[in-house]
């Protein structure tokens, strides 16, 4: 049975996924009904509660779910069981249990303040302490030089290595929060470098690369993008860090400072190879058509991100969210999806893809988009912006819980069909696999 396989550890994060999320959506709307952002606490609490939900969302259930396909897919990759089997178990119960302190911390924040604050930084600890465990393996296969022994190199680390920074600036970022407002914009920018542009554009590179490349084994990282693709994504990495960090200093006034959020965006476009990747789907090839709209939504984000660097006063806010969920979440769960359905022998061209949760999700980002631009441009193509930013919110919901449905489903009433050894991963390599796994074997 998967959820008790070591094979399977992989089902044990996804389903914890699914419920951490729904406990996530239980405490938004808790925080909605309660008032919190609407002046009912004390602002500066208001604002650690934020970011304590941002934590447990962007660190948390949706991190949980790259966890998972890291410990279940790696020792079959490397030939190599490079933790111990309670590492994963570990990383995901130290995780949860953040998670779930943030949440009990928000059923005393009006009778406890105090007590709230400290259980806040009990569960950022765990999450961030968490989060860097999970990367020990990776840290480990890089010190042997194992980089080398799979298609894509080093690519594949990246993520992994970004994490353990983020365990790092994210606990800064909370230890100085009481700090004055020039520390504390100074580790905000360090936040949103990390946690969100780094994190889910190197999140959204592996899994298409993964996905495209090594899985359908179509030849999309080759030739000079092979030789020169991680070298110059590190430089534009560096080149958007030093401008971001600009910007959180004394050079905010600047026009151009966030221009380099796009060069690394583009760059991951261009990895891609676009055109290989367009050609062979006109061609009706089976793929994951969530990562297909991940990579879609690149250049959009790119060229919102060059609107809102050059003529507005919001930062990148609205790139940033679509880069999330347009890019990151997308890619992410529709990988997790392919990879189970390996896991279940299903034929490629036969596997469902989970339409509702593709179109209710890139729905509500194209009504993101639009009412960005009408609140931009001043314009009134749509009437009622309050009924149009709901119905965006329901098409969001709308895809987030068919996702967790599909998830319970599939995790607690299909895997009589499941296999301990995925599809295609067998053909890897000519040894035993590191779970001492016969070949076909249920």
């Amino acid at each position: 049975m998967g959820l008790t396989d070591s094979a399977g550890i992989y089902l044990q994060f996804f389903l914890a996924s699914a419920v951490m999320q729904l406990l996530f959506w239980v405490l938004m709307v808790l925080r909605w009904w309660s008032g919190i952002e609407d002046g009912s606490v004390d602002s500066e609490l208001a604002e650690w509660s934020t970011f304590a939900v941002t934590l447990m969302m962007g660190l948390g259930w949706m991190l949980l779910v790259a966890f998972g396909i890291g410990f279940s897919l790696w020792p079959i990759l490397y030939q190599s069981m490079t933790f111990s089997p309670s590492l994963p178990k570990a990383v995901l119960w130290i995780n949860v249990g953040g998670q779930v302190l943030i949440a009990v911390a928000h059923l005393l924040i009006f009778s406890h303040p105090g007590i709230a604050t400290q259980m806040l930084t009990m569960a950022t600890t765990m999450i961030c302490f968490s989060i860097a465990l999970a990367c020990a393996p990776a840290v480990y296969l890089l010190r042997q030089g194992r980089q080398h022994s799979i298609e894509h190199g080093s690519v594949p680390f990246l993520p992994a290595l970004i994490v353990l920074l983020i365990a790092f600036t994210t606990m800064i970022t909370w230890l100085t929060r009481t700090a004055d407002y020039d520390v504390k914009f100074f580790t905000e920018g360090l936040y949103l470098l990390f946690n969100i542009d780094l994190l889910w554009m190197s999140v959204g590179l592996v899994c298409a690369l993964g996905h495209f490349g090594r899985r359908l084994g179509w030849p999309i990282l080759v030739g000079w993008r092979a030789k020169i693709g991680l070298r110059v994504l590190i430089l534009l990495f560096v080149i958007h860090a030093l401008a971001m960090l600009a910007d959180h200093t004394r050079w905010n006034g600047v026009w151009w400072i966030q221009l380099p959020f796009v060069l690394p965006l583009l760059w991951v476009f261009i990895l891609l190879g676009p055109k290989c990747i367009f050609e062979i789907v006109v061609k009706d090839a089976p793929h994951s058509r969530p990562i297909m709209a991940a990579v879609l939504w690149l250049p959009i984000i790119a060229a919102i991100a060059v609107y809102e660097a050059l003529y507005t006063t919001t930062g990148l806010s609205n790139a940033r969210y679509l880069l999330v969920f347009g890019v990151g979440v997308q890619a992410l769960f529709g990988y997790g999806i392919w990879y189970h359905q390996d896991h279940k022998h299903e034929p490629d061209q036969n596997r469902r893809q989970p339409m509702l949760f593709l179109i209710s999700l890139n729905a509500s980002l194209v009504i993101h988009v639009a009412l960005m631009s009408t609140s931009q441009l001043e314009t009134s193509i749509l009437k009622d912006h309050v009924m149009v930013n709901m119905f965006e919110l329901i098409t969001m919901a709308i895809a987030m819980i068919s996702w967790l449905s599909w998830w319970l489903w599939e995790l607690l009433f299909s895997l009589h069909d499941w296999h301990r050894m995925p599809m295609f991963y067998s053909t890897l390599h000519q040894d035993d696999d590191p779970y001492e796994i016969a070949n076909g074997s249920n």
